[in-house]
């Protein structure tokens, strides 16, 4: 009988659908990311794409290990935890990468009253903000 620290996973799917523990889990090393490089030029420049828009950021994000840091579901990652620091990094990097890739109007909406900091805050002021984009 095998305890729990060696336990073999063998049900891939279960474990694919297992949530994070925070958006912190599994985050590639900083120095190991460069959003420059990856291919999506798409800037968001009318409300109605929104949706189509975040979907596929978020497979980009997927496609280098990134795609918690815009979850709205996975929690942050406490101060005291270890991985943290690179946490904050990453999310604030990928708020920039965002804010490029979409209209500079909407984007004087989305910080119009607070600074946006970290991605997934980024992701609900911009949907929050939809109704106030007026093209």
């Amino acid at each position: 009988m095998q305890n729990s620290a060696q336990r073999v996973i063998t049900d891939w799917e279960a474990w694919n659908r297992e949530p994070l523990e925070d958006q912190s889990v599994d985050l590639p090393a900083p120095k190991n990311v460069n959003l420059s490089k990856l291919k999506f030029d798409w800037v968001l420049s009318e409300p109605g794409c929104f949706e189509e828009w975040i979907d596929t950021v978020a497979q980009v994000l997927d496609s280098v290990g990134l795609k918690a840091l815009i979850s709205q579901t996975i929690p942050r990652p406490t101060y005291l935890n270890d991985a943290s620091k690179r946490w904050s990094i990453l999310s604030k990097q990928l708020t920039i990468w965002m804010a490029r890739r979409v209209d500079p109007d909407f984007i004087e909406i989305i910080t119009r009253h607070e600074e946006v900091i970290y991605a997934d805050s980024f992701v609900r002021k911009a949907r929050d903000s939809l109704c106030f984009w007026d093209i």
